[in-house]
C-alpha cells in the first residue's frame, strides 16, 4: 500500500511538472479548450489536466494551432514512441522544423519573422502569444494582412485572421491569400468538402502533391514545368510564386504573360505588384488585358453573364468559356481553331494556349 501510494505521488508531482512546462511555453491555451470543450468545463475538470490524462488521446487540440493527431500522423517515430505529441514538439520538434499543423510553418515563421528566432523563442507559442494578433503570416499561403483587408467584417469577431479562417471562414468561401479560391478549390475537388476538410489545409497538406490546382488561373504542373529551379527545390509552387520577386516576371499559367503584362502596364511594373494579383484585384476592372490574344473589355461586353457575375473574365474562360466555345478576342476563334487542327482538339488543350505557345509560330490560322 506504502508502495502505491508512492508511486501515485510521484506520478501526479511528474505529471505537475510536464503541465509546468507546457504552460511556461504558452502551448496550452486554457481559455479556448473550455470554449471547444464544454463538457470539460460541466465536469468541473482542469482544463490543462484534462488534456494530459485524456484530451490528447481523443485528439483534441490544446490550442488552435496544435493537432496532436496529424502530429502523429506526420511523425511516425513519435507515436511509436509513445511520446505525448505537444512535449515532443516543444522539447525537440520545433527544433527538429516538424509543423504543428498543416497551417503553421515553424521553419518558415523564425526565417520570415529573424528576430523571433534571435529570441529563441518556440516560434508557435510566439504566433499565439503575438504573432496572431499583429497579422504576422503563419505559413506561406496564408497571408493575414491580405485576409484581414479582403474581410472587413474580421473586426467585428475579434478573432486573428488564420483563427477565423479555420473556424469557419475557409468553409464560407473565404481565400486565404489572392490566388487560392476556396470555392472554386471545393467545387473542382468535391471529395474535399465530402470530408468536411478547410480548403488550403487540405491543399498544403496532400493537394499540392497530388497536383491539385489552388485557383484557375494558376497551373502548379505548368509554372514548374517553365521554372525548373523551382521545381529542384521541392517546394510548394504556389508557394513560391506568392512570394518571389515580381521583378523576376514569372507566369502562372499559359493564359497570363506576366511579363507581357508588366511591360504593357509599366506603373504595375514600377509599383513592384504581382502581376497576376493586380489583375485580379484591380487590373481586370480596369480594362487590362492578361496576354495578346484575351481582350478583357470585348469579352465582358459580348458575355453579359460573365459581367453580371462579376466574375474575373479571364478566370471564367479557363473554366468554362474555351469549353463552351466562347471566343476570348475578335481575332481567335477557339471552335474553329479546334475544327481546323483536330490534333489539338485531340489533346485537350486550351486552344488559346496552344496558339500562343505553338500555333503562331508554326502558321496556324486562328479565326
Amino acid at each position: 500500500a506504502w508502495w502505491g501510494l508512492t508511486l501515485q505521488l510521484r506520478n501526479r508531482l511528474t505529471l505537475r511538472r510536464r503541465v509546468q512546462r507546457v504552460l511556461a511555453a504558452g502551448l496550452f491555451d486554457a481559455r479556448w479548450y473550455r470554449e471547444q470543450n464544454p463538457e470539460v468545463l460541466l465536469a468541473g475538470a482542469e482544463p490543462v489536466a484534462h488534456w494530459f490524462t485524456t484530451g490528447c488521446e481523443e485528439g483534441r487540440y490544446p490550442n488552435p494551432l496544435f493537432d496532436p493527431v496529424w502530429y502523429l500522423k506526420e511523425n511516425p517515430d513519435v507515436a511509436a514512441a509513445g511520446t505525448n505529441p505537444l512535449e515532443h514538439y516543444l522539447e525537440v520538434g520545433a527544433a527538429q522544423g516538424r509543423k504543428p499543423h498543416p497551417l503553421f510553418d515553424g521553419s518558415w515563421y523564425l526565417a520570415r519573422y529573424p528576430e523571433v528566432a534571435e529570441a529563441g523563442e518556440n516560434p508557435l507559442a510566439h504566433f499565439l502569444r503575438h504573432g496572431a494578433d499583429e497579422a504576422r503570416d503563419p505559413h506561406p499561403l496564408f497571408q493575414s494582412d491580405w485576409y484581414r483587408a479582403d474581410n472587413p467584417d474580421l473586426a467585428d469577431t475579434g478573432l486573428p485572421p488564420l483563427l477565423h479562417y479555420l473556424s469557419g471562414g475557409g468553409e464560407e468561401g473565404r481565400d486565404p491569400n489572392p490566388l487560392f479560391d476556396s470555392d472554386w478549390y471545393v467545387e473542382k475537388y468535391p471529395d474535399v468538402g465530402q470530408q468536411g476538410l478547410n480548403p488550403l489545409a487540405h491543399y498544403a497538406e496532400s493537394g499540392a502533391r497530388e497536383g491539385r490546382q489552388p485557383h484557375p488561373l494558376f497551373d502548379a504542373a505548368w509554372y514548374l514545368d517553365r521554372n525548373p529551379d523551382v521545381a529542384e527545390t521541392g517546394g510548394d509552387p504556389l508557394a513560391h510564386f506568392l512570394r518571389c520577386d515580381p521583378g523576376e516576371r514569372r507566369s502562372p499559367h499559359p493564359l497570363f504573360d506576366g511579363g507581357w503584362y508588366l511591360e504593357r502596364n509599366p506603373d504595375v511594373a514600377e509599383s513592384g505588384a504581382n502581376a497576376l494579383v493586380h489583375y485580379l484585384t484591380s487590373g481586370a476592372a480596369e480594362g487590362r488585358d492578361p496576354n495578346p490574344l484575351f481582350d478583357t473589355d470585348w469579352y465582358l461586353d459580348h458575355y453579359r453573364d460573365v459581367a453580371d457575375a462579376q466574375t474575373n473574365p479571364l478566370a471564367h474562360y479557363v473554366d468554362r468559356g474555351a469549353h463552351e466555345g466562347r471566343p476570348p478576342h475578335p481575332l481567335f476563334d477557339g471552335s474553329w481553331y479546334l475544327a481546323q487542327n483536330p490534333d489539338v482538339a485531340e489533346s485537350g488543350v486550351n486552344p488559346l494556349a496552344h496558339f500562343l505557345a505553338k500555333g503562331a509560330e508554326e502558321r496556324r490560322d486562328p479565326h
